[in-house]
């Protein structure tokens, strides 16, 4: 029986300490929390032009959001790593799965 987390943090990332860890549902491997690859998303894309309704303007002039994000650490994947699954949560689906997982093995939920 699954134990029930709070409606905030669903699969147990907050309850995660630094280090401890976590479960990417996107590539379903673990990492530690702490661990992530820096990626700045542009919103809206900078690359194309703004029409302000009488002439077109580079974006950049605007300031336009940059937006950080942290993706899982593991290159191959774009998954956000603060969205992660306490490795808990995953060993309770799985209680076959060991206690510290492996890094770079794919655990399936």
């Amino acid at each position: 029986m699954l134990k029930k987390y709070d409606v905030d943090d669903v699969y147990g990332y907050d309850s995660v300490k630094e280090g401890g860890w976590l479960w990417c549902f996107d590539c379903e491997r673990a990492y530690k929390k702490g661990t992530y690859r820096d990626f700045m998303l542009c919103w809206p894309d900078l690359r194309l032009p703004y029409f302000d309704g009488r002439k077109y303007k580079n974006r950049m002039e605007f300031g336009d959001l940059l937006l950080p994000k942290k993706l899982c650490p593991y290159p191959d994947c774009g998954g956000n790593a603060e969205h992660g699954y306490a490795w808990k949560f995953v060993k309770e689906c799985h209680k076959k799965y060991p206690e510290t997982p492996e890094v770079g093995k794919r655990y399936h939920l």
